[in-house]
C-alpha cells in the first residue's frame, strides 16, 4: 500500500539562493497565469507553502494543485512539493451563530 522509496532529494533547489527560489516560483506563477495563489514560505527540503487567495472549488482544487506541482517539478527541481496554508472558516452560517474556529 505504501512505497518504501525515499522522496527525491533536492539538487538544483539547494544550490539556489532564497532570492533565486522566490524569483523562480514567481516566474512559474506568472507563466501559468495563476493569480489565486501567493507564495507564503519555502524550505531547503523543497517544500513550498502557498496561500490560496481566491476560493478554488473543491472539485477542481486537487487537480489544479497537482498539475501546478508537476509544472514546478519540471521547471525548477524534481523534488519540489507544494502545500497550502490553513484557511479560516468561511461558512457564513457558522459565522452568524457566533461559532469561531481558530486556525
Amino acid at each position: 500500500m505504501f512505497t518504501h522509496k525515499q522522496s527525491p532529494a533536492p539538487k538544483e533547489w539547494k544550490l539556489m539562493t532564497d532570492k533565486q527560489k522566490t524569483e523562480n516560483i514567481t516566474r512559474c506563477l506568472k507563466k501559468k497565469n495563476i493569480k489565486n495563489l501567493s507564495l507564503e514560505s519555502f524550505n531547503d527540503d523543497g517544500q513550498i507553502v502557498f496561500k490560496i487567495e481566491e476560493n478554488i472549488p473543491v472539485n477542481k482544487r486537487g487537480l489544479f494543485l497537482i498539475e501546478f506541482e508537476r509544472f514546478l517539478k519540471n521547471e525548477i527541481d524534481h523534488s519540489l512539493t507544494i502545500w497550502c496554508s490553513a484557511q479560516g472558516d468561511k461558512s457564513k452560517l457558522r459565522n452568524l451563530r457566533g461559532v469561531e474556529i481558530k486556525v
